[in-house]
């Protein structure tokens, strides 16, 4: 394989353009040079969903979030300098310091030089988006339809995404019934100090929704119920069941690939970095994103962060330079309830927890819409 690239561009190739893969490819394409490198995106979707927009436009037209949280991919290169793919992956191979293949589910064989494996996470319920255009719109509608006609809806996991669509839901339908059943005693995890979920709970009650804590839902029932029955025997009648237990990582395609080895991934499916976010067996193999072995709360912001060092990596790597370590993120958590505030976490002084007012200004108003937008080619 050593005179593949005689005469040829060497591809540097990114699987995934969720977050972390998008940032990735957007800051390449300002950087590579483009005689010697061939940038390729690689993505199942033809789309770039908001993923944080997802809380509000599966229940509600406001705000226009199926017209502006869905953007195509056609502006993301900087000076053309990149190749989107349209295409899911179904395995990788590796050849050592000279690269490898990246094989498609149609067959295609997309060879590499370095390679960025950035596929993110799996989701339970709404979350999940189809692969097609005209799928996601469906999806969209059928949720948004879904919820307009149930008046009992009950969310089932109480972290971020549920607390956040269940406030979505009582803003724009407050004389529904909204149950969220959660696990713990607590809303989402002991990542973040008691007082605050404390008072993300006050917040949420005050809103109006019903809370179910410590209480585990075993069998998942169907998308339309008709109800909810808890580990301890409680019932909840439920029209209309969200899903919200956690995702889990999109690493399959990976556990196929003997030639990356089976020290690639943990038990749990995630992918084992060094802190320079290479694999520790392939240094021209990286990884960033939700599928990341990395002891922190998975979110888009860190997924930039994680876009923003293997960027330079790339570079340095290429250059024959030192590469620097990742130095990990802060715990912010920026929870939403409804439209009109939330309570939000920042570490420091011990833990300080902002209202209404502040988590409106950063994310409640605009869900990141805007700055995501322009982050990938969009001036409005």
């Amino acid at each position: 394989m050593s005179t593949k690239w005689d005469n040829k561009k060497k591809p540097v190739v990114i699987v995934g353009a969720g977050g972390a893969g998008s940032a990735l490819a957007r800051s390449l394409s300002q950087t590579l040079d483009r005689t010697k490198y061939e940038l390729v995106l690689i993505n199942p979707r033809p789309l770039h969903v908001v993923l944080p927009t997802t809380v509000r436009m599966l229940v509600t037209t406001a705000d226009n979030l199926d017209k502006t949280a869905l953007i195509p991919y056609d502006k993301l290169f900087v000076n053309e300098n990149g190749t989107f793919k349209l295409g899911k992956v179904q395995s990788v191979s590796s050849e050592g310091a000279e690269g490898g293949e990246v094989v498609l589910e149609s067959g295609e064989h997309v060879p590499y030089y370095i390679l960025v494996l950035a596929s993110g996470s799996h989701w339970p319920g709404p979350t999940t988006y189809p692969d097609t255009t005209e799928g996601v719109k469906e999806h969209v509608d059928s949720w948004r339809q879904d919820v307009k006609n149930a008046q009992n809806i009950v969310l089932i996991g109480g972290g971020a995404v549920g607390v956040e669509t269940a406030g979505e839901i009582k803003t724009e339908f407050p004389d529904k019934k909204v149950t969220l059943i959660h696990g713990p005693d607590n809303l989402v995890n002991d990542t973040y100090t008691l007082k605050y979920r404390q008072t993300l709970e006050r917040r949420v009650i005050k809103q109006g929704i019903e809370l179910l804590l410590g209480e585990y839902v075993d069998d998942i029932p169907a998308r339309t119920g008709p109800e909810v029955k808890t580990r301890s025997g409680k019932t909840v009648p439920a029209d209309l069941v969200f899903v919200h237990t956690g995702p889990r990582p999109n690493t399959e395609f990976i556990k196929t690939s003997d030639s990356l080895g089976p020290d690639a991934l943990t038990t749990s499916g995630f992918v084992k970095v060094k802190p320079t976010l290479q694999l520790a067996e392939h240094t021209n193999i990286f990884a960033a994103g939700d599928i990341i072995d990395w002891k922190e709360q998975k979110q888009v912001f860190k997924a930039a962060k994680h876009a923003t060092v293997i960027a330079n990596n790339i570079l340095k790597l290429l250059g024959g330079q030192p590469l620097k370590p990742y130095q990990g993120a802060d715990e912010i958590l920026c929870c939403t309830v409804g439209r009109n505030g939330g309570v939000a976490h920042m570490p420091m002084f011990g833990g300080l927890i902002l209202g209404d007012w502040a988590v409106k200004a950063i994310k409640a108003k605009g869900l990141f819409v805007g700055p995501t937008r322009k982050g990938m080619g969009y001036t409005s």
